[in-house]
């Protein structure tokens, strides 16, 4: 009887060991939209400018019905749309202003427990995926699953800066626009703004933001963009990480100050004329092909 080197043996029994407890690279990690909770009368500036509405972006206020489980309650937002990413202005209700929520992307929803277990392995905590509805002619329709870590401090609060990771149903679009052709449905972000995405107007897309952030809440953002798989780097006190087309500066600031934040934007063609419009009390800054949104309109990061 021949007998296999125990040299082979062990090498086997690694190689399966190895495969066993290997895990699926992550998938890339787009960013998408953010929710910004902003002064009512820097809201109702935005809301009122000819400039954002008619020569900017595809804008547009609306109201949507989502289904929370519990009910339907209606949302009313601005969107400043570009070409694979926005904008969601909200007016402080029951959230605070100041309040950012990065909504990060992916294109297949199968690949979304890998990014839930590498958020649990980074922060130790337990995040969940959950299933996100919207009402469309009265009817309860599924949108994004979607998963995020929830931080809760001394006093049970929540950071208000933190990231989701959402991923579309692919049959969403179908629903939400009968008509549409089968070259149009798809998960990618193209795909998704493409019935609002005006090619004409000045914005492409968004490519950083510049936040201010207390200590509490960068170690948290920095922790849900490691787990992301995002580089990060250091420039001074300031943390840089940089994904997909995209990056988050996070500059130091004090606990429960307002915050600060600068939206930098790349454009379909460099602006002519005016260079610097004044939008209530933030400044939207075009230097050629991009752009930049300070809100408030002196802070330069």
């Amino acid at each position: 009887m021949s007998r296999v080197p125990v040299r082979k043996i062990l090498i086997a029994v690694a190689a399966s060991a190895s495969a066993l407890f290997a895990t699926d690279p992550l998938p890339p990690i787009y960013f998408h939209e953010v929710d910004m909770i902003i002064d009512p009368a820097v809201y109702d500036a935005i809301a009122q400018s000819p400039f954002l509405k008619e020569q900017f972006s595809a804008f547009s206020e609306s109201t949507q019905e989502r289904d929370n489980g519990a009910g339907t309650i209606r949302i009313t937002y601005l969107t400043v749309r570009g070409r694979q990413t926005h904008l969601t202005i909200f007016k402080p209700a029951q959230l605070p202003q100041g309040r950012l929520t990065f909504h990060l992307w992916i294109d297949d929803r199968e690949k979304l427990p890998l990014i839930r277990d590498s958020l649990a392995k980074e922060t130790l905590l337990q995040p969940e995926i959950r299933l996100e509805r919207v009402l469309i002619d009265g009817k309860s329709v599924p949108q994004v699953d979607s998963t995020r870590v929830e931080f809760p401090d001394e006093k049970g609060n929540v950071p208000r800066a933190a990231t989701q990771v959402d991923a579309r149903y692919s049959d969403y679009l179908r629903k939400r626009y009968p008509d549409i052709k089968p070259e149009q449905e798809g998960t990618t972000r193209e795909k998704a703004e493409a019935p609002g995405y005006a090619p004409g107007r000045l914005l492409n897309d968004i490519t950083r933001f510049t936040l201010t952030a207390s200590d509490a809440e960068s170690e948290h953002l920095l922790a849900e963009f490691r787990a992301y798989g995002y580089a990060i780097r250091a420039e001074g006190a300031k943390r840089i990480a940089t994904g997909p087309e995209i990056e988050f500066m996070l500059v130091p600031g004090p606990p429960g100050a307002p915050r600060k934040l600068a939206i930098d934007m790349k454009l379909n063609r460099p602006k002519t004329g005016d260079q610097s419009y004044q939008v209530g009390v933030s400044e939207l800054r075009f230097n050629g092909s991009k752009a930049t949104w300070y809100f408030p309109a002196g802070w330069r990061p």
